[in-house]
């Protein structure tokens, strides 16, 4: 009988096994399923959109979007001035409706919003950032750019302001944040006499009342903000020399509490402003935002940020999206992992992906990455996708949009950054939509389940 009973036991070993296995293979998270739009958010008499930026709560949803001047033609769609903000709301995300944001006199640019929500504290129920051009007719020596505060008390409905935050002469390079108990600022400073360039921190507990910038040591390009109730973080890259992303983390006043640390080597951000396609012959700068940091649960950090896939400027029909993660405060990080772009594990091998974004769910315990990727170097309609990361797993990207990568004017700015928001098991997702070669552009929404 035991002679009879080792083959049966052999196949339940190897049942088990299989088991275990199949447990492995499904420990990834489902992709997340589109439940509602793509919509069209902002109105179709205005002809080019940008930046969008998103905040949604049990109230509805707010948007903050770049607009150009429609005193301009109708196909000037590469100015860097004469810019206006948007605000667009909904109840659902099925039916929006727009308004803009005036200009204060003097001010000839709005660019770089974001929105932060601060409900149920003393500050209004949304907090608005905008970097604004205070003067000059061009990016140069003649131009500044300055951060200001517009806030609202009905939920986007009707916004006051600006007020100015304390800042020297800034170049655009907002941050993007969550409501914590405070709202924070960083922006990339431009000291004209030297050119080099550093980050500086603003915060209030109040978004009217803004404290001196503080000095991130070592910041150079786009800062990206991380607050928590106790402490918070700031990523960025480094200057050209060194090309690393830098994580410090920073106290409740916005003061260092431990020492720069190294996430991970990546090309210089001047280098990755162009992607080609096959013959090099239609190249466009697909981004300005090369990195995210946002802020898990505990100790967690999470960031992705932009590189060439083998760290250098030679091949320019490709690009990557870089994951890492910290579970001790940014002390240290995991190494870094391609979750986008040539090389990624759900990407094809000639595909280039940019404009990586990341927003964490703190009631499931999900992260949200959106990203835009083409499969092929002469695929000119790139694809706008979302996958999910929980319990060390990826999903599988679910495809919600796309948007055109070639304009007949090669000069105009594609894309930016999302409004993405994930919250109680719910995505909320807003992007550039380039609709046609002439270069116009909407801002699109869709929401996701998890």
């Amino acid at each position: 009988m035991r002679r009879a009973i080792k083959p049966v036991l052999a196949a339940a070993i190897a049942l088990a096994g299989t088991l275990s296995a199949g447990a492995a293979a499904a420990a990834a998270p489902p992709p997340p399923v589109v439940v509602a739009g793509p919509v069209v958010v902002t109105p179709a008499a205005q002809s080019f959109f940008m930046e969008p930026y998103l905040v949604a709560n049990s109230d509805g949803i707010v948007i903050a979007a770049i607009g150009k001047d429609p005193a301009l033609s109708a196909n000037d769609n590469t100015v860097v001035i004469h810019r206006q903000g948007w605000t667009c709301r909904s109840d659902d995300g099925a039916a929006w409706s727009c308004q803009e944001v005036q200009r204060p006199a003097g001010v000839i640019d709005f660019a770089d919003p974001w929105l932060a929500d601060s409900r149920g504290s003393a500050c209004p129920a949304y907090g608005g950032i905008t970097m604004v051009a205070l003067e000059g007719s061009g990016i140069g020596p003649r131009q500044y750019l300055q951060p200001v505060a517009y806030t609202t008390l009905d939920d986007g409905r009707t916004w006051s302001g600006p007020v100015t935050i304390p800042s020297f002469y800034a170049v655009a390079d907002g941050t993007k944040t969550e409501y914590t108990g405070q709202l924070y600022a960083a922006w990339r400073d431009f000291f004209f006499a030297s050119g080099a360039s550093v980050s500086r921190l603003g915060s209030g507990s109040d978004p009217c009342v803004w404290a001196e910038p503080t000095l991130v040591p070592d910041g150079h390009d786009h800062p990206r903000l991380a607050p928590g109730t106790t402490r918070g973080g700031v990523a960025y890259r480094g200057s050209a020399g060194t090309a690393v992303m830098t994580f410090h983390q920073y106290d409740p006043d916005m003061l260092p509490s431990q020492a720069p640390t190294p996430v991970g080597a990546t090309t210089p951000l001047s280098l990755l402003t162009q992607l080609c396609d096959s013959a090099n012959g239609h190249c466009f700068a697909a981004y300005d935002i090369g990195q995210t940091l946002v802020k898990g649960d505990g100790q967690d950090y999470y960031t992705v940020w932009l590189d060439r896939p083998t760290g250098g400027p030679a091949d320019r029909q490709h690009a990557v999206v870089r994951f890492s993660v910290s579970h001790d405060g940014g002390l240290t990080w995991s190494a870094p992992t391609v979750v986008a772009g040539a090389g990624g594990d759900a990407s094809t091998a000639g595909s280039a992906a940019w404009m990586p974004e990341l927003s964490y769910d703190h009631a499931t315990g999900t992260l949200a990455a959106a990203y835009i990727e083409r499969d092929s170097p002469d695929q000119r309609l790139a694809s706008v996708r979302v996958r999910v990361f929980r319990d060390g797993e990826w999903s599988a990207p679910t495809t919600v949009g796309t948007t055109l990568t070639y304009m007949s004017n090669t000069n105009t700015h594609l894309g930016d950054y999302f409004g993405l928001q994930a919250t109680d098991g719910v995505i909320h997702l807003a992007w550039q939509d380039v609709t046609d070669e002439s270069g116009l552009a909407r801002i699109d929404y869709v929401r996701l389940g998890e």
